[in-house]
């Protein structure tokens, strides 16, 4: 499936960026280097989420104190989520099977 879509875009013809600061020509400056930023086709050239948020365009609204930062994988959440549900649901049985007064 990888090599697949590899391949596919690879066929894909390459066409020169679109010119940011003309289709906004009122957007701030920062806010157009930032969307160059995030926009960048190759994954390795695109920002971060924490560059993206450091970047001088977001500093003013930026609360770093109100953020919250997930270290571990996507694998470890989707197991968190796997047991935390499969937990639940035996949870409920129980309650179920309780008898009622």
């Amino acid at each position: 499936m990888q090599y697949q879509a590899n391949e596919y875009i690879r066929s894909l013809e390459k066409k020169p960026g679109r010119n940011l600061e003309s289709l906004y020509p009122a957007a701030d400056p920062t806010a157009i280097q930032l969307l160059k930023k995030m926009l960048m086709f190759n994954p390795a050239k695109r920002c971060t989420a924490e560059e993206a948020l450091d970047h001088d365009f977001l500093k003013p609204v930026r609360r770093k104190d109100m953020e919250v930062s997930v270290t571990a994988s996507l694998d470890n959440v989707y197991l968190f989520r796997k047991y935390f549900l499969i937990d639940l649901c035996t949870n409920i049985i129980i309650e179920m099977r309780k008898p009622t007064s």
